[in-house]
């Protein structure tokens, strides 16, 4: 009888240990902070140091995917405790969280040479919007059955290398299935692998590297000399004057959320500019309408749909001093509790 409590006991406590463990990874990860030693500089005896590099990376890839599903689990657990989600699901989802903490917990304490390499494949890309972690990869020719490539990781953590408006064939690692509700459609986390980052001392080939191709022009919207108000876009898979879902506005560029079934980057909007009369006659006035022009056919479950960011003088041509505003509505789903 004493063994069994002990044993109870000490059951409890790994448990415990496993899921602070656990909690600490998840904080550092979705922070953006890498977990193992993928920067140090390697030994002089080390017979792998380009593959143990690799490998710690796709680590930290793998565990920050792992942290995005426990975030949407965590979600779908609010939701079933207070509405609008099933409570019956409630002991469903804490037990899928408790198992994604006890994989990051293990995950981390692996050794690199104990990972195993995912496989590896090229993709070829448009960007459209800077991208950071949890960004979909804009692969082209995507359908509504995907593939959906979220990056939990880029050589150096360095997502400046792809730069908004050009053209990429990158090699990337997936390191994670993503759970989906269609699980026919391919919807997975990757590592996005760019330059000379290798997997053994004499493997080099050019799929490894970022392969750019021709940019993608984008000619200067026209200011028409009136607004154009056209039908509501109600759902990310209808076309019209964009209902958002919030907006922050600044001084050379403003950022929109918006609604999302995982297909919707900035081509798919487009904004018309109105010049209208300002404080000043050198001190014009702008007035802003985002209209979507491509529906989103995809099936995702974005909850809290997707933010993306207009460069008032790169996107629009607007330069120099002025005043601007945005003209579209923005959905307030209900009242706040006290």
């Amino acid at each position: 009888m004493r063994n069994h409590i002990l044993n109870g006991a000490f059951s409890r406590i790994g448990t415990m240990r496993r899921m602070a463990i656990a909690t600490t990874m998840l904080t550092l990860l979705l922070c953006g902070q890498p977990l193992t030693a993928q920067n140090q500089i390697p030994s002089p005896g080390d017979p792998n140091p380009g593959g143990d590099r690799l490998k710690s990376a796709l680590m930290n890839a793998t565990m920050r995917a792992i942290g995005f599903e426990i975030q949407m689990y965590e979600i779908r657990l609010n939701a079933a405790k207070n509405g609008p989600g099933d409570p019956a699901n409630i002991p469903v989802f804490e037990a899928e969280i408790a198992t994604l903490k006890d994989e990051l917990a293990h995950t981390s304490q692996m050794a690199p040479s104990d990972f195993a390499l995912p496989p590896k494949e090229i993709v070829h890309i448009t960007v459209t919007q800077p991208y950071t972690y949890g960004s979909m990869l804009e692969v082209d020719n995507m359908t509504r059955s995907g593939p959906f490539y979220h990056v939990t990781g880029i050589t150096n953590d360095d997502f400046s290398l792809l730069e908004p408006g050009k053209k990429y064939a990158l090699a990337i690692y997936v390191v994670r299935p993503r759970d989906y509700v269609l699980p026919f459609a391919e919807n997975a986390y990757v590592y996005v692998q760019i330059g000379d980052q290798r997997t053994g001392p004499s493997e080099a080939t050019a799929d490894q590297q970022l392969i750019p191709e021709s940019p993608t022009p984008s000619p200067p919207p026209a200011i028409p000399p009136t607004p154009s108000f056209g039908i509501l876009s109600l759902s990310p898979r209808q076309t019209g004057q964009e209902i958002l879902l919030a907006i922050n506005l600044g001084a050379n560029s403003f950022t929109i959320r918006t609604a999302s079934d995982g297909c919707t980057f900035k081509s798919s909007f487009r904004v018309d500019i109105h010049k209208a009369e300002g404080i000043s006659p050198k001190l014009p006035h702008y007035d802003l309408t985002i209209y979507r022009i491509q529906p989103d056919e995809c099936k995702m479950i974005l909850y809290d749909g997707v933010e993306i960011t207009f460069d008032l003088a790169e996107d629009l041509s607007i330069a120099g001093p002025c005043t601007y505003s945005v003209t579209n509505w923005v959905y307030r789903s209900a009242e706040r509790p006290q």
